[in-house]
């Protein structure tokens, strides 16, 4: 999604398109709605570690983690279904971290997020 004009300010801008980026981004859009916010990514595209974490099935928590409730929650409200393995790790159920990044990517924008690629924060007010 493109930016509107320079000169309408962002409501919020999010530092940082990794999995606690786009989350943040979710939740924000979710929270407060007509709000206009961005995540500012350096790289080309945002959750670009998230699309191979855990060897490309993205392990998202432990089964005995504090907050896994609502870690699960979370990611299921989104349309994400999780499954954890014997060791108590949990996984999405399809097994592709691309697929999450993707999921998360999709919220934001849905939202109202708009993904700065490129760019850097250098100062903060």
């Amino acid at each position: 999604m493109k930016a509107k004009a320079k000169t309408e300010p962002f409501d919020l801008i999010i530092i940082g398109g990794g999995a606690a980026g786009l989350s943040a981004a979710v939740s924000y859009g979710r929270n407060c709605p007509g709000k206009r916010f961005a995540i500012l990514e350096t790289g080309t595209i945002a959750g670009k570690k998230l699309a191979i974490t855990g060897n490309g099935r993205c392990n998202l928590s432990n089964l005995k983690a504090e907050g896994y409730a609502v870690t699960r929650s979370f990611f299921e409200s989104l349309g994400i279904l999780l499954d954890a393995d014997e060791a108590g790790r949990v996984y999405p159920m399809h097994r592709q971290a691309a697929a999450v990044r993707n999921t998360l990517m999709a919220a934001a924008e849905r939202l109202g997020g708009v993904f700065l690629t490129g760019f850097r924060a250098m100062d903060l007010l």
